[in-house]
């Protein structure tokens, strides 16, 4: 589990218990892309955000309670925010390079997937497709809409084809169905 500790100026922002596709969607993903972003409410510039990651148990809510959650933290978590802005960097870097650069890199020099590691695009396009799909039946164009969000550095072919298999993988497995769309 992570917990992350964000600031900029009178701005804080806490948030326990975070899964790795959370800390990355909610907070590595908008302070990489280097534009302003806006995080529980409260607004953030990156140049002038300060960000700490602790990687650690899953705090109950009694430990979480009474403004005791960050002293929990920073008692039974490790500080690894170095470790994952590092890895934020070099993930940002490498899809600003493009897929060929990742190609040429060395196998040897790869290292083992290790906590708070981007999620693959697949991934999160379908964990949003399934929290969307919970609400109601949704339209191939905001599947289409939500590959772009997840993936603003992808080509609209690179989006469309992870959309088309992550929507079908849903139907596959049946998870999700075919409806008449009413026009």
């Amino acid at each position: 589990m992570f917990h992350v500790e964000m600031r900029s100026g009178i701005h804080l922002v806490r948030e326990f218990n975070l899964s790795n596709e959370r800390l990355w969607l909610d907070f590595l993903a908008p302070l990489m892309a280097d534009r302003d972003f806006t995080v529980a409410g409260h607004d953030f510039t990156p140049r002038t955000t300060r960000l700490k990651v602790y990687e650690g148990p899953e705090l109950r809510p009694d430990q979480i309670g009474m403004g005791r959650g960050w002293q929990s933290v920073e008692r039974s978590a490790s500080d690894v925010t170095e470790r994952v802005l590092e890895q934020a960097r070099r993930h940002t870097t490498q899809a600003e390079a493009g897929p060929a650069a990742a190609a040429a890199e060395p196998a040897a020099a790869a290292e083992p997937p290790a906590a708070a590691e981007p999620p693959a695009a697949a991934d999160l396009v379908r964990e949003r497709l399934i929290g969307c799909l919970a609400a109601g039946p949704i339209s191939a164009q905001e599947i289409l809409s939500i590959a772009a969000e997840l993936m603003p550095h992808a080509s609209h072919r690179e989006r469309l084809e992870v959309a088309q298999h992550v929507a079908w993988g849903l139907l596959e497995r049946e998870l999700a169905q075919l409806t008449p769309s009413g026009k």
